[in-house]
């Protein structure tokens, strides 16, 4: 039998502590000084609510769009709403739309490994929580994790500009109310958006309790929860993370879906990807301590079979046979098999390297992992007609790696 073998994978681990740009944060210094300037103005009650307000949508733009939508593809729009998304998420001045998309793809590739872009483990909390962001070295400047994103012309446009959503709103906030609707309105909202969004890098990762296996540190935690709208069941989301919906229970306040549910009334999101029953009891009945220590020996040691699991389970909607638009399945289904095709080549070391209590932890998620991929080879020999060679040699290389990790 013909093996096709992987080309060496580009990505080269980063240094311990990757050099920060210092003088590129000083915009960012200026804009927390800024805020300052609320003890000499008067206040008013419209700033105050403006500052609510903005920081509610803008944040609803992040969770909902730069990371359900663009980074996960947790639901669907249309073209004209994905780019309304994109704006609003961007006018928190968090990075362009593609950039930030790629950063987090690669971060749940490699979370909590050298290649993850921000892993307070690694790095430390302040690092992961803001540094990394001017850190150039770990960023990936070809975007090469968004090839889906980068076909929209809208889209590469407006991460091109990605100060010019934030500008106009910045403007429209001091037209409305003058300085106290850019100070407070504009200024004291989007700081509090950026540390908000930041804590899910950096303490979701820290503080808060772990309920799956999901190889990393992520943690779930109600206050973060509260103050991301639902972000801070980050555990949760590590181990699905294309759900749309991240609070699994109903315990589980998760406004950003809330919102999305009512939208998908009206018809402007669909196909709301939500959790299969399983995938929500695989639980294993452990104590919280040993989730995390064996969480952090998956990443210590480079094994990483949850995660590929977690990653073949996210191609399950291209295995149904007679799906339309097949087009955008093969599209979909190939930039899923070159995530896990990277990750592998990183992270995947040999079975034998688990102690043997471990291997035993593990093995209902093995054999549930050579069932999928045995679904894999026979969705391949069902669609290999309308498949190029090129990606049916990607997929062949992938299946046999898969297939002799898993049968050592």
């Amino acid at each position: 039998m013909n093996t096709v073998t992987f080309p060496k994978t580009s990505e080269s681990p980063p240094k311990r502590h990757p050099k920060v740009y210092f003088v590129r944060m000083i915009p960012w210094i200026l804009l927390h000084v800024a805020c300052l300037a609320a003890f000499w103005i008067d206040i008013t009650t419209l700033s105050i609510l403006m500052c609510i307000s903005l920081y509610i949508i803008r944040m609803w733009g992040v969770t909902a769009g730069y990371h359900r939508y663009f980074s996960h593809k947790a639901y669907k729009t249309s073209r004209v709403f994905q780019f309304f998304l994109a704006f609003v998420a961007q006018s928190s001045l968090q990075r362009g739309v593609l950039q930030w998309a790629n950063d987090h793809r690669r971060h749940h590739t490699h979370s909590d490994t050298e290649l993850d872009p921000h892993s307070p483990r690694l790095h430390g909390f302040i690092y992961s929580h803001v540094e990394w962001v001017y850190a150039l070295d770990v960023h990936d400047n070809n975007y090469s994790m968004v090839e889906d994103l980068k076909k929209y012309p809208e889209l590469v446009w407006l991460d091109k500009y990605r100060h010019l959503p934030g500008v106009l709103l910045g403007i429209a906030t001091w037209l409305i109310d003058g300085w106290s609707g850019l100070v407070v309105g504009f200024y004291i909202s989007t700081v509090l958006v950026w540390h908000c969004t930041f804590f899910i890098n950096s303490l979701a990762h820290v503080f808060g309790s772990q309920r799956y296996l999901t190889a990393d540190d992520s943690r779930n935690n109600f206050w973060l929860a509260l103050l991301t709208l639902g972000e801070g069941w980050h555990n949760n989301h590590h181990h699905y993370p294309i759900s749309v919906q991240q609070g699994f229970f109903w315990w589980e306040i998760d406004i950003s879906y809330y919102i999305l549910k009512c939208l998908s009334w009206v018809g402007i999101v669909w196909d709301l990807k939500k959790p299969p029953h399983n995938i929500i009891q695989k639980t294993i009945n452990l104590s919280p301590r040993m989730i995390v220590l064996i969480n952090r020996f998956f990443t210590t040691v480079g094994f990483d079979l949850s995660l590929i699991i977690h990653k073949l389970e996210n191609l399950k909607s291209a295995i149904t046979p007679n799906l339309p638009q097949k087009n955008e399945i093969k599209e979909n289904l190939f930039l899923e098999l070159a995530i896990v095709k990277n990750m592998i080549e990183v992270k995947m070391t040999m079975l034998d390297k688990l102690p043997i209590k471990l291997s035993e932890v593990m093995k209902k998620n093995l054999e549930e992992s050579i069932q999928l991929l045995k679904k894999l080879e026979d969705w391949k020999t069902q669609h290999i007609h309308e498949m190029s060679e090129q990606f049916v040699l990607t997929l062949n290389a992938i299946l046999n790696h898969l297939t002799l990790k898993t049968s050592q």
